[in-house]
Order: C-alpha cells, then structure tokens, then sequence
C-alpha cells in the first residue's frame, strides 16, 4: 500500500508569508488492532441502541403526556361526580327525615282518630244500627200519620158507595 501525503504551510520570513510544501509517497503497512476494531463495533451497536432507546422515550413521552392528559380529565370527572354524590345525598338525607317526620305525623293522626281495631268495628256496627233504628222509627211515625191523614179524608167525604160500605 502506498500514500501520497502533502503538507502545506506558510513561514513568516521578516514581512513575508511564504508557503512551504513537501509532498512525497510513502510506503503504509496497516497494522490490524483487534481491541480497537472491536472497540468500534461495541460503539456502533451502543450507538444504534442509544438512538432505538430515544426513539422508544420519546414513544414513551408522548403516551405519557395522553395517559396524563387522560388521568387529569378523568379525574376532574370523580371530582364532579363526587360533589353530585354529595348534593343527592344530602337531598336524600333531608328527604329522609322529612319523611319520617311526616310518618310520625301520619302515625299520630291515625292514633288520634283511630279508636283501636275490633273497637272500631264494633262501635261503627252501633252507630249504623242507631241509624237504621232511628231511619225505620221516622218512616214507621210517616206512615202512621199518613194514614190516619188518609181516615179523616175518608171519612170526611164519602164518594163510592163501595169504600163506605166497607168501612162500615
């Protein structure tokens, strides 16, 4: 293997620049360096591993980035779900006690007009029977005195002679 080799340069000679050269051809003998060469190679494939590994982390970055922007959203979303929570539950609580307050109400109502079970029965079985007696005693007093009104009209002008015949 040969090499030619040139070399430039300039010498200041008292207020001149002058320009020097030397070129020649030089015999080269390559010397195998075993530790270096595999010292390149180790470099290549770290290097090629560096650049899949940024290329992976910024993979990573911005599915980071969506997962967080997700989580954030999600989480504004509990936020708002938590305090609906709490509104209706507190409805629910209020609406509870309104509830049992009416009940106890209701309850107190029901004991006021309500005379306890077959007593009950019983005494609305009376009033219906007073009723009934009192209703029957009116039209029997009705009947009576329509009739004995029908006697006298009778009585007062006989027309047939059939009817006074009968009465007699």
């Amino acid at each position: 293997m040969f090499s030619k080799t040139s070399c430039v340069w300039k010498v200041q000679r008292q207020t001149i620049w002058q320009e020097q050269l030397i070129e020649g051809a030089f015999r080269v003998t390559y010397l195998r360096n075993k530790p270096y060469e595999d010292l390149q190679i180790a470099y290549a494939e770290l290097l090629a591993d560096y650049d899949e590994s940024i290329a992976n982390y910024s993979s990573l970055l911005s599915n980071y980035q969506q997962l967080l922007s997700d989580y954030n959203q999600l989480q504004s979303n509990h936020n708002n779900l938590q305090v609906s929570f709490d509104t209706l539950n507190s409805t629910y609580n209020s609406l509870i006690s309104e509830y049992s307050s009416i009940q106890a109400s209701l309850n107190g109502v029901r004991a006021k007009y309500e005379f306890g079970g077959q007593t009950a029965n019983a005494l609305d079985l009376m009033y219906l029977f007073i009723e009934t007696t009192v209703i029957f005693i009116a039209t029997t007093a009705y009947f009576v005195f329509r009739k004995r009104r029908v006697k006298k009209i009778d009585l007062a002008v006989p027309t047939d002679p059939v009817l006074r015949r009968e009465d007699s």
